[in-house]
């Protein structure tokens, strides 16, 4: 027997499907974005070498402390074909499949000044959720929770680990590209009318950016950034966002 499925997904560094019966089921998807667990070894001792840096080629006069933030858009590289293929490659025919693409996101760091221009950095990123509207046919019991749900993409949120180089573009302006490690942990879970499944899954990814800022006084900074966030062996996302600094 043959049957149809429908599953609206919302994806939070998570990928969600839906289950199936044997005929048309709506199935809501969603995902959120979980407390970590796995981290303890790897925040402390970012913590720890933020605290015992040196900083003897900083000038005395200048602020080795600060704080930044960024919030903008987020956009993924997984496309609907993207999902409509892997759902098929499981066995599933008339697959289709509507993702929203965009949605909100944001970022916070501290960071430490070792010399005038290099500083590393400890952050958290949290890369929003997004609806996905899946459909697929295929044989009255077989797995679609489970093939939806892998075939969606990650969002989320995760800790950061970077190092930054704040390159000085005449008097008050500001280039500053930086690159480290990005941990994250993600849940995907799958309800329909016939049960749910729900999976967990965490990786450790690269993470780069770039942001262009102008300085207001001695402390202030504002400007616009951009931040690629590796999600696993399927999925990228990017962070274009408004970033603010304060130095102390």
């Amino acid at each position: 027997a043959m049957l149809g499925l429908l599953g609206v997904a919302r994806v939070a560094r998570s990928h969600r499907g839906a289950t199936a019966s044997r005929r048309a089921l709506a199935a809501s998807l969603r995902a959120g974005a979980p407390a970590f667990t796995t981290l303890r070894a790897s925040v402390p001792a970012l913590a720890l070498l933020l605290t015992l840096a040196p900083a003897t080629d900083a000038r005395a006069d200048e602020p080795r402390w600060y704080l930044g933030a960024r919030a903008g858009l987020v956009t993924s590289d997984l496309s609907d074909g993207d999902v409509r293929s892997a759902v098929a490659a499981q066995g599933f025919t008339d697959v289709r499949a509507s993702l929203d693409e965009e949605r909100f996101g944001g970022a916070v760091h501290f960071g430490l000044l070792l010399t005038p221009r290099l500083a590393i950095e400890l952050g958290y990123a949290w890369l929003g959720e997004y609806d996905a509207s899946v459909t697929a046919t295929g044989p009255t019991g077989s797995p679609i929770a489970r093939a939806v749900a892998n075939a969606l993409a990650d969002a989320g949120e995760g800790v950061t680990g970077t190092l930054a180089w704040h390159q000085p573009l005449g008097a008050n302006w500001r280039l500053t590209p930086r690159a480290g490690i990005y941990l994250w942990k993600s849940e995907r879970r799958a309800v329909g009318s016939t049960g749910d499944v729900t999976l967990d899954e965490d990786g450790t990814d690269a993470t780069v950016g770039l942001a262009l800022s102008r300085r207001f006084g001695e402390r202030w900074s504002v400007g616009l950034a951009g931040d690629w966030y590796g999600g696993g062996d399927r999925n990228a996302l990017l962070l274009w966002s408004l970033a603010f600094e304060r130095r102390f």
